[in-house]
């Protein structure tokens, strides 16, 4: 047994809801409670482990959970641990699976000191690297866009002697090809 909190909370993370389960150490359930992912519903959880002793509490890494671990971050007596969803194996080979189930696992690996903890970076570090993942993203649909309309005029038997089809020279010379015209079939 994990001996140095008293309580340990297991929440189940989604769009809309939060499933809350708190054990004590000895694993008598202190609280099971669906609530609202919302800043009333953080703020009533927030206020609920707040009023115990020190707590373990345990979620799985997902987008849904940071904002949620930077608002537990605040609390002095909440020790606040992502796990990796894949590693949590009691979860993923459960016969039964609902969220309260999950949320009652994920206290009683942390009681049992059995988590497989996620580095998490500060809050700047992930609002930078989802920008550049953002960038990358639509920096790979731009080319695949590009693509299509190459494809569309070869299709069509328009090739233009330009290296660059979607600058000034390519524009111009899409447009003296008829490339733009709307034609009616």
């Amino acid at each position: 047994m994990n001996e140095q909190y008293q309580y340990f909370c297991g929440i189940d993370v989604h769009l809309n809801w939060l499933q809350v389960h708190i054990i004590d150490g000895n694993q008598f359930p202190v609280v099971t409670r669906k609530i609202r992912n919302s800043a009333n519903g953080v703020k009533w959880l927030m206020e609920k482990i707040s009023s115990l002793g020190d707590v373990l509490v345990v979620m799985e890494a997902s987008d849904l959970a940071f904002p949620l671990f930077d608002a537990l971050l605040e609390l002095e007596n909440a020790h606040v641990v992502v796990t990796n969803p894949v590693h949590n194996k009691a979860i993923a080979w459960a016969k039964v699976k609902t969220d309260k189930i999950d949320a009652r696992i994920l206290a009683e690996l942390g009681r049992g000191n059995l988590l497989s903890e996620c580095y998490v970076p500060k809050q700047p570090v992930r609002e930078f690297r989802a920008l550049v993942r953002t960038r990358k993203t639509l920096s790979g649909h731009r080319t695949e866009l590009k693509n299509r309309i190459h494809g569309l005029l070869r299709s069509r038997g328009i090739g233009l002697e330009c290296t660059d089809w979607f600058g000034k020279a390519g524009m111009k010379a899409m447009s003296e090809t008829g490339a733009f015209r709307y034609r009616q079939i």
